[in-house]
C-alpha cells in the first residue's frame, strides 16, 4: 500500500486516514445506489446525494487537499496535535472519554459491581467509595463521581502517552 500513495508523500498514518476519509465520503454514493436498487429512497434524493459528492470533490476538496490552485497541500498545512500539548486536543479526549464512560455506566454497568454502586479504592480512583456523590442521573440511573474520576485522571495520561509515541514514531520515519 505504501507505494500506491508515494505521489502524495504520505506516511502510513496519513495513508490510513485518507483511506478512511474516502470510505466515509463515498458511503452516501454506495448507499444511494443500494437504496435505489432496493427502491427504499426516491430517485431524486439519491441523485442529489451523488451529485453533491461530485460537486464537493471537484469544487474544493481535491483543490484544497492537494494544493492544486497554488496553495499548500494539506500535509504542509496540517499541524499534529501530538507534537506538543494542545488544550483543544485534550478537551476532545476528555469529552470523548467522559461521554463514553457515562454511556457505559448508565447503560452497561449500572450498579452491577456493588449493591450501591461503590467500588473499592484504586490508584486512578483515589477517593474510592469514601467520596462518591451522584453527579446526575440518566433514565433514573446514577452517574457517580467515582466512576468518572478515573477518566478525568486518565485523560492527561493518555494524551501524554499519545504525544510520546507520536514523537517517537515520527522521529524514526
Amino acid at each position: 500500500m505504501g507505494n500506491f500513495f508515494n505521489f502524495c508523500d504520505l506516511n502510513e498514518i496519513e495513508n490510513w486516514l485518507v483511506i478512511r476519509l474516502y470510505i466515509a465520503a463515498t458511503l452516501p454514493i454506495i448507499l444511494s445506489i443500494y437504496y435505489i436498487i432496493k427502491k427504499k429512497v426516491s430517485y431524486h434524493v439519491a441523485l442529489t446525494l451523488i451529485t453533491t459528492f461530485f460537486v464537493v470533490s471537484i469544487g474544493w476538496e481535491l483543490w484544497l487537499t492537494y494544493g492544486l490552485g497554488g496553495g499548500l497541500p494539506v500535509d504542509q498545512r496540517r499541524r499534529s496535535p501530538f507534537l506538543k500539548w494542545s488544550w483543544g486536543a485534550f478537551s476532545i479526549f476528555l469529552l470523548w472519554f467522559i461521554i463514553q464512560n457515562i454511556y457505559v455506566e448508565a447503560f452497561f454497568y449500572h450498579l452491577q459491581l456493588g449493591a450501591n454502586g461503590d467500588l473499592s479504592w484504586a490508584p486512578l480512583q483515589p477517593l474510592g467509595s469514601w467520596f462518591n456523590p451522584t453527579i446526575f442521573k440518566i433514565a433514573g440511573r446514577s452517574i457517580t463521581f467515582q466512576a468518572q474520576s478515573s477518566w478525568i485522571l486518565m485523560t492527561p495520561i493518555v494524551y501524554f502517552i499519545s504525544i510520546y509515541f507520536y514523537k517517537k514514531e515520527t522521529a524514526t520515519l
